[in-house]
């Protein structure tokens, strides 16, 4: 494809079909042919604050934090995905993060990334993003040439959306989220343990030419995940009703 005049273009690391991202006049467009089809996703380079992924764990292990200070979450969970354009294990090294939550372009009808839900894309709703990471040819480069372009460099990217998003410190809700961020962990390590288990059991049951040892591999993960699940929401029944005894009892 031909660029306009003017325009510049940052290679990221491609698998099938190539992957860019191109900056025209005061636009960003995301060109992910795997994610969104011919279509890109344009974004206002002023909206845009480019992370060099690999200078973070720098500033996190500098980063002065007041033992003092009370915590704070944002309000709205920050959705900022890795939206793969290679088929290898390695990971993103540069990010764009938004000024202000940015709209998801429909997906095509078949394909799309695995960060990213259809449904919710096209719905009435839509899908809206802080911002999504990448994997750039040269990330160095990248950076250099997003910032030429009217992106912001941002070197702490957790302060930066904290800066740009309503926050709060209500107790109760830093307690919902904590516990929403540490039943999701727990669910995906049950999904993966539990696939490997059965694969397991799969191959145990060919070869002894027999399923029985499915049932008991169900039976297992139910027992030894299940058990913790009930133990947690029975914790916060009773924890829930102790709070409104006391709320009684003061009244």
């Amino acid at each position: 494809m031909t660029l306009p005049v003017g325009a510049l273009r940052v290679p990221l690391r491609s698998s099938g079909r190539r992957s860019y991202l191109d900056l025209e006049g005061a636009d960003l467009l995301l060109r992910l042919p795997g994610v969104f089809g011919g279509r890109p996703w344009r974004i206002p380079s002023s909206q845009v604050g480019v992370v060099n992924l690999r200078n973070v764990a720098d500033v996190d292990n500098e980063a002065d934090v007041e033992a003092d200070a009370p915590p704070v979450v944002t309000v709205n969970p920050v959705r900022v995905p890795y939206l793969a354009t290679n088929a290898g294990l390695s990971g993103p090294n540069i990010a764009l993060i938004f000024r202000e939550p940015q709209r998801v372009p429909p997906l095509r009808r078949v394909g799309g990334s695995g960060a990213l839900a259809a449904r919710q894309v096209r719905s009435r709703e839509g899908l809206w993003l802080d911002g999504v990471c990448l994997r750039a040819e040269d990330p160095v480069e990248a950076v250099i040439t997003l910032i030429g372009s009217g992106a912001e460099r941002v070197v702490d990217p957790r302060r930066w959306l904290m800066d740009r998003r309503q926050t709060t410190g209500d107790d109760q809700f830093i307690a919902a989220v904590y516990d929403r961020q540490r039943r999701a962990r727990f669910t995906a390590v049950v999904v993966l343990l539990s696939l490997a288990l059965l694969l397991c059991m799969r191959w145990v049951s060919s070869q002894t030419q027999g399923w029985w040892p499915l049932p008991i591999a169900i039976a297992s993960v139910a027992a030894i995940f299940g058990a913790p699940l009930w133990a947690n929401r029975r914790a916060r029944r009773l924890a829930e009703q102790a709070r409104a005894m006391s709320k009684v009892q003061r009244h």
